[in-house]
């Protein structure tokens, strides 16, 4: 979509540990106006999303997961990637 802007960012919490933490992060984050998607990786303790930043930035991403009980110990803003699945 033209004038689309997309940002991504690697979002590290060691308090993600498994599946309910998977469910419960995306639940969550997914219910932000823009934010786009979520992936969960709690192998690597880390959630990746995409957002539009004229809507809504990382700050208040970061907001929610600590809101959901996971500290955030590290953000790493990323190029675009494509969807593992």
């Amino acid at each position: 979509m033209e004038g689309e802007s997309v940002e991504h960012v690697r979002l590290t919490s060691p308090d993600i540990d498994g599946a309910g933490d998977r469910d419960r992060i995306e639940r969550e984050v997914s219910a932000l106006e823009g934010v786009l998607n979520v992936t969960v990786q709690p192998n690597e303790h880390c959630a990746l999303i995409d957002f539009d930043p004229r809507i809504v930035n990382v700050n208040r991403i970061e907001e929610r997961l600590q809101d959901a009980g996971y500290h955030v110990s590290a953000r790493q803003f990323a190029s675009p990637r494509d969807n593992p699945e």
